[in-house]
């Protein structure tokens, strides 16, 4: 499971605090509305999977606002999704230093630490993001698959399912057919 897209609010929020104190909208000529435009056009070719154009979009972005968490978060998603996983690694680490509670870069720093077998570091990350946001649905579902598979740590797991599950409106048939199994497989221990 992929991070979700950093919220457009928050920069939204982060740009007119920083540039558009002096008046109540932001000029055309404003480089906060360019960003905003740029932002806006970025998370659009995300949502239709066309990655290069993102990434031209957000390599501008983030020369524009360096300081902004959630276009180097969005850039670490699409460098992910591009293959490159040096370049998604670095785009990540930028953002948590400039926001630690960045839940988009710590689940796809965690992300990158599972696939590169690093599980503890992976749980770090997840954990890191949980502790911002108890109610970041991705963070809490790569946990528990973390714990079960990759940890073997099934009880740890079968909570975090269940957590997970409560986050979600729906029940996901797929993770409650996982808490069946883990249920099952800790009776059968305990018996």
């Amino acid at each position: 499971m992929r991070p979700k897209f950093t919220d457009v609010a928050a920069l939204a929020l982060a740009v007119s605090l920083a540039a558009c104190t002096s008046t109540p909208t932001c000029l055309v000529e404003d480089v906060a509305c360019a960003v905003m435009d740029e932002f806006d056009a970025a998370l659009a070719a995300m949502n239709d999977e066309d990655y290069p154009r993102a990434a031209r979009l957000l390599d501008e972005i983030t020369t524009a606002a360096p300081d902004l968490s959630g276009p180097w978060a969005n850039l670490g998603v699409v460098r992910a999704e591009l293959g490159d996983e040096v370049g998604a690694r670095d785009a990540y680490q930028r953002a948590i230093t400039l926001d630690e509670r960045n839940c988009t870069a710590q689940t796809g720093l965690g992300i990158l630490a599972r696939n590169a077998g690093e599980f503890a570091q992976a749980e770090v990350h997840y954990r890191a993001c949980l502790a911002a946001d108890s109610e970041f649905a991705p963070a809490q579902l790569d946990l528990a698959i973390l714990l079960e598979l990759y940890l073997g740590r099934l009880p740890d797991a079968l909570a975090a399912y269940r957590q997970y599950q409560a986050m979600e409106s729906e029940d996901d048939p797929r993770v409650s057919g996982w808490i069946a199994d883990l249920e099952r497989r800790l009776a059968r221990e305990d018996s």
